[in-house]
């Protein structure tokens, strides 16, 4: 916490943040840190650095300053030796006679993978020329250490055009006709790898645009053959299983959901999530769904496929650990990360292999106790069962923590957030051990289902 500058005080010190996410043990630390309106001679000075953690003091170190007054100085220490704890981090410009003058804090995060204690944020924006640095170095602040890239792709079943490769790189269009000006793309990413940031590419899991399923000559491709329709006696609707997202210059509006369990499909976008993460160099992929719609066949009218007891699926929520498990085996070193919307299918995904757990939360979805998740409680409990559930999942057997998804004053358009709805939803799901998806592209706060 900054000291504020007062009559008595002789100068003002501020720290500017950590030059990475996290630190692997005896990692060296950088911190940079500022003095502004010194009063005493600033050679003088003396930067302590005290490091805590559970309030303890773990360690102190000593940085004789020899900058000017106004100018950037850095403070270099190697990070305590102990994976996967937090420390508090206090420094304190201390003059010759050994008295404190003005002090500041930060936190640093000692971890040899994210995925133990995963810090979600997103980006969404890919317009030209804008500040990426300057947008990670401020997610930075908040110690992000994983980001959500919502929206960068081509098309679903296309993420990365046919037409681009590392050699040939080049703008391309969303479904919507928005431009993804691929050097804003690569400068995030870039910056982001520099301070020790995972880049999850996100898209959903199991669907295509309309151009995957009719060609140029408006016949059917193979693909339909994939998709999933409505089980007869679903109330939910009939006939192919498909979303309209809006109006589409290229006549890509809608939204078609194929088979997870399928195993041409599996292959099919195995290959193309693999070479859009080989060529623009994310660090994984962010899967997503839909939610939970009811019974589904394939588009022969059979089950979706059976379950380790032989007993017909027809739940797409059931096909999701078989899934993520391949997805997982496909994408070899790189990371997997996944929402079963609504929690709707979460016992699933926390008993695969996905190396963090996330999921968007909704007030007319029930937990598998029949509990509405309409209260912080039910969340709560949706945090603690998913750690309890991954446990021998886990790095550590001690269970995974779950990333949660939820807008705060949703129908609120124009207004600001309720401060109070938002700190309490942060509380109650980090108490539980879990994690939030809130900030992003630079300093924004999400409160909508379609980020841009």
């Amino acid at each position: 916490m900054q000291s504020a500058p007062t009559t008595e005080q002789k100068l003002s010190f501020r720290i500017i943040g950590s030059d990475k996410a996290l630190y692997a043990p005896k990692e060296t630390v950088t911190i940079s840190c500022k003095i502004e309106q010194a009063n005493v001679p600033v050679e003088s000075l003396t930067l302590e650095t005290l490091l805590f953690h559970h309030e303890k003091k773990v360690s102190s170190f000593q940085t004789k300053l020899l900058s000017r007054q106004g100018e950037e100085v850095q403070v270099l220490f190697p990070a305590p030796d102990p994976d996967f704890t937090g420390y508090l981090v206090r420094i304190q410009v201390v003059d010759e006679a050994g008295e404190v003058l003005a002090k500041d804090t930060c936190a640093i995060d000692v971890s040899s993978s994210f995925v133990k204690f995963p810090r979600y944020g997103y980006v969404c924006d890919y317009g030209p020329s804008l500040p990426a640095e300057d947008m990670i170095a401020q997610m930075n602040r908040y110690h992000i250490n994983v980001i959500e890239y919502y929206d960068w792709h081509h098309l679903h079943h296309e993420p990365l055009p046919d037409s681009v490769s590392k050699d040939h790189l080049s703008d391309w269009t969303d479904w919507s006709g928005r431009t993804i000006h691929v050097d804003t793309l690569l400068r995030y990413i870039k910056a982001a790898k520099n301070r020790k940031m995972v880049n999850m590419a996100y898209n959903m899991i199991y669907a295509g645009t309309d151009s995957f399923f009719t060609d140029k000559e408006g016949r059917e491709t193979p693909a339909c053959c994939w998709r999933l329709f409505f089980k007869e006696g679903n109330p939910k609707g009939k006939g192919p299983f498909y979303f309209t997202m809006g109006n589409s210059p290229s006549h890509n509006g809608h939204l078609y959901f194929v088979n997870p369990l399928n195993p041409e499909w599996q292959t099919y976008i195995f290959a193309k999530e693999n070479r859009a993460l080989e060529v623009l160099g994310f660090d994984g992929w962010h899967g997503d769904t839909i939610g939970e719609f009811g019974e589904m066949t394939d588009a022969s009218g059979n089950p979706l496929g059976y379950d380790e007891d032989g007993k017909p699926i027809y739940l797409v929520k059931q096909t999701y650990r078989s899934f993520l498990n391949a997805a997982k085996k496909a994408l070899g070193k790189k990371y997997l990360s996944f929402n079963p919307v609504g929690a709707q299918g979460n016992e699933q995904a926390n008993t695969s292999h996905t190396d963090v757990l996330y999921a968007e939360f909704w007030p007319w979805d029930r937990a598998r106790d029949g509990e509405l998740f309409n209260t912080y409680h039910s969340v709560l409990r949706e945090v603690e069962r998913s750690k309890e559930d991954s446990k021998s999942y886990s790095m550590d057997g001690v269970g995974k923590s779950l990333t949660v998804k939820a807008y705060i004053n949703i129908d609120t358009k124009k207004d600001f957030m309720n401060d109070a709805a938002v700190l309490l939803m942060d509380a109650v799901t980090f108490a539980a051990g879990g994690g939030r998806l809130e900030l992003g592209d630079g300093n924004h706060m999400l409160h909508a289902a379609y980020y841009p």
